[in-house]
């Protein structure tokens, strides 16, 4: 029902409800007034797909990958041509929750406590919370895997996806429902946007607020049998033949959710956002930009950002002025009258000039990519971005391009004595910005948190661990891999916790063993207390992968073995667990330690 016509019934309500109880003539104003409030109040649905490069869309030139659904709301959109990300996932996840760097936030890699936000950030779920909105996440998370940095943590009601940068099977997946483990059939994309909808049945009522972050075309490659021969069929290789059946089953389940808010009569009064988190991870078209996933040229971080609301803003457009992820918080703000309270600055902008055709309300500004920090946080790469330039350095000192004349950045004008100037003065605000936005912020791992009500069982990932005596992990990304190498008599994996209730804790391992003999125990060590364990036979069960080609960062699946530990008295605060065998044994293997409190 529309405001105006909720506001004529008023003096019908006052006048010939009069002989009704005074109780339901006040229910029913108080019905009326909160839906005259909520009808103009426009729902969220924010889209955000895992390493889909810029090329990877039939609006931006694909001839080869078919995606009729993203093509048509992209003409029914304002869309950005010069939309930034970061090049890298968790970094362009965590910019745009927060409408800050990433970096102030914690957040400079995709791994090992690289990725975690600190809690105290406040994100769009948390600011439209507290605007009336329900709140939901369906998808991949990457901002931090324990409570209180996972999206129960940071604003969503509810959450159903996985928290890591990538998961090992797509296929029947194992998925995290708040703080609980459950198992979904089918294929993941299907089962995120059957979720997703689920969430906005369930809310049609009220303002709601869905963030739906597919984690395809990201690896394993994966797919369904109809999209992978579609392609294959067009003589692709198996890895490009994978990826577009991803996008194209992504653009039929996006096609799917927005199918349902026409006939839930949701479309006119929703905003509807789609974005990529970062560059192709794969050779493939890119609409001739330089560069992919990791890169800092235009292809690593360069994305479509593409915004619906049809009750507002009504002329479908092409914007080509600079944009970031950064500004989706403040964008947000602004068009659902949300307050922009917030524990930081924001580092963003509001687009809504520019989304209602107002440029000239528009000051130009320089943007700021932020490559992973690996080693040094004092010594850092990037680039500079403005409306013409870009000012690239990738560790060979900093190069400069012409956008308007030479947008696949082929031309490098540092060396030219009229561009020097340019040169010095994008590189020197570079580093004023980096010398800000770092302050403060260590690589040091943040412990894992532990004895939170809202998560009374934490999973202590391999990843988090710090391994010592020559252990490794199963592949060369930690995401999803187990600890290896415990062949050597001083191996031994170490957690650092953050208690955050003491008392009495169970703890467990989840394990694998091929051998049975020599007899093997397991010893875990925290605050001068010592459980030991013997350790039996527990082969590691291999779970097929329905890859489509060869994998390069994720482990494949295994069924694991849960190993009781025992209890231990743990006090508030930061302390260490240690688990280490016995004696050496290269067949076991570890993928997790499990904390539990007792109540």
């Amino acid at each position: 029902m529309k405001t105006p016509l909720l506001l004529a019934l008023v003096p019908w309500c006052l006048g010939g409800l009069s002989k009704l109880p005074r109780s339901l003539v006040v229910l029913l104003m108080t019905w009326m007034l909160t839906s005259a409030a909520t009808a103009t109040t426009p729902n969220v649905l924010l889209i955000v797909t895992d390493d889909q490069g810029y090329g990877d869309f039939g609006f931006t030139g694909n001839k080869q990958l078919d995606t009729p659904n993203l093509d048509k709301l992209a003409a029914q959109s304002v869309r950005f041509e010069r939309f930034y990300v970061t090049p890298f996932c968790a970094p362009t996840r965590a910019a745009l929750l927060t409408g800050r760097y990433p970096l102030q936030g914690g957040v400079h890699g995709v791994t090992r406590g690289e990725e975690t936000m600190r809690s105290e950030e406040t994100t769009i779920a948390e600011v439209l919370k507290k605007a009336g909105y329900r709140t939901g996440l369906f998808g991949k998370w990457h901002n931090g895997e324990n409570y209180p940095y996972t999206p129960n943590g940071q604003g969503f009601e509810e959450a159903l996806g996985f928290n890591l940068g990538h998961w090992n099977n797509y296929f029947d997946p194992r998925l995290r429902h708040n703080a609980e483990w459950t198992k979904k059939p089918g294929f993941i994309t299907d089962v995120l946007t059957d979720a997703a909808l689920g969430f906005i049945e369930q809310n049609r009522a009220q303002p709601w607020f869905c963030y739906l972050a597919y984690n395809a075309p990201h690896s394993p490659f994966q797919c369904t049998e109809r999209e992978f021969q579609k392609y294959k069929a067009k003589g692709l290789d198996d890895t490009l033949a994978c990826v577009y059946a991803m996008c194209e089953s992504l653009d039929t389940n996006i096609g799917r959710t927005l199918a349902k808010l026409d006939e839930w009569q949701l479309t006119e009064n929703t905003i509807v956002l789609f974005l990529t988190d970062n560059g192709p991870a794969t050779e493939r078209y890119v609409a001739g930009l330089r560069g992919r996933k990791g890169s800092l040229y235009e292809g690593g971080s360069r994305t479509p950002l593409l915004v619906r609301w049809p009750a507002r803003l009504k002329e479908p457009r092409v914007v080509p002025t600079l944009a970031h992820a950064i500004d989706i918080l403040p964008t947000l703000c602004e068009l659902t009258g949300a307050k922009q309270k917030t524990n930081f600055p924001i580092d963003g902008r509001s687009l809504v000039p520019l989304l209602e055709g107002k440029a000239d309300a528009w000051t130009e500004r320089e943007i700021f990519i932020q490559n992973r920090a690996r080693t040094d946080l004092q010594r850092t790469q990037g680039t500079v971005i403005t409306q013409r330039f870009s000012a690239v350095n990738s560790g060979r000192g900093w190069e400069l391009y012409d956008l308007e004349k030479d947008p696949g950045q082929q031309t490098d004008l540092a060396k030219n004595a009229d561009a020097r100037m340019i040169v010095d003065d994008l590189s020197s605000k570079f580093e004023r910005w980096w010398s800000l936005t770092s302050a403060g912020v260590t690589r040091d791992r943040p412990p894992v948190p532990v004895g939170h009500r809202a998560e009374p069982l934490v999973e202590a990932s391999a990843a988090q661990a710090e391994l010592i005596g020559g252990l490794s992990y199963s592949t060369k990304a930690p995401n999803n891999a187990w600890i290896t190498g415990w062949d050597a008599a001083d191996a031994r994996a170490e957690w650092t916790i953050a208690v955050a209730q003491p008392g009495a804790y169970e703890l467990a391992v989840s394990f694998n063993r091929d051998r049975a003999e020599p007899e093997l125990k397991l010893r875990a060590e925290t605050g001068g207390q010592a459980l030991e364990v013997a350790v039996p036979q527990a082969p590691a069960k291999v779970i097929p992968m329905p890859d489509r080609a060869p994998r390069d960062s994720e482990s494949p699946d295994h069924e694991w073995h849960t190993l009781p530990l025992g209890r231990v008295t743990l006090t508030a605060g930061e302390q260490t667990v240690s688990v280490r065998l016995t004696l050496p044994d290269a067949s076991f293997a570890l993928q997790h330690l499990a904390l539990r409190r007792v109540e």
